[in-house]
């Protein structure tokens, strides 16, 4: 799409008439009965996609092929980035040199790291993130730490806090703000 539109093959729509089209399809999508459970994912029933949900959950996973990106605890596991290197890396690989194979790269992740991440991910679902959970794997109260930051969201009711059920989620409003909603934890 890119390049039909650097040819000018292909002219987007400019951001008030995007807008138009995200709340017609909102709309449509709802009157046929499809439930929003993540910013840009809907499903009749609750048949959500388990697949996704894992990552939304910031649980471990693993993933194989060129551009995969797996991860466990504290560490991301990213393959090589395109079909040729990652065959060639696989055709390569033995029993003795998986560790230092080319076939992916790792990055160990901060504790804040890991806290954002789960933060923007957690924040994307319709249920939202699960405080309590941030503050036993990552050691952080999170409202404590970004109530501040967060609390323009709020009072404008783009952003919701439930202390009772310790979750902090979007409104369907927020959720055309995520980026700047999630900036908060990621530029912290």
């Amino acid at each position: 799409m890119e390049h039909l539109v650097n040819s000018g093959r292909m002219v987007l729509p400019d951001e008030d008439i995007a807008a138009d089209m995200y709340e017609l399809v909102q709309g449509l999508l709802a009157k046929a009965g499809f439930e929003r459970y993540e910013i840009s994912n809907y499903a009749k029933n609750g048949q959500y996609s388990r697949h996704n949900t894992v990552y939304w959950q910031y649980h471990p996973y693993i993933a194989f092929g060129a551009g995969a990106c797996g991860m466990e605890k504290a560490l991301r596991r990213t393959d090589a980035s395109t079909v040729p290197a990652y065959i060639a890396a696989a055709q390569a690989l033995t029993p003795t040199n998986w560790r230092t194979s080319e076939l992916y790269t790792l990055e160990g992740l901060t504790l804040q790291q890991q806290l954002e991440e789960f933060m923007f991910m957690g924040l994307r679902r319709a249920a939202g993130a699960d405080l309590a959970e941030a503050k036993a794997r990552f050691g952080v109260d999170v409202w404590q730490r970004y109530q501040k930051e967060l609390a323009p969201f709020i009072d404008q009711g783009f952003v919701l806090y439930d202390a009772a059920g310790e979750r902090l989620l979007l409104t369907e409003a927020g959720m055309e703000l995520g980026n700047q909603i999630f900036a908060i934890f990621v530029d912290a």
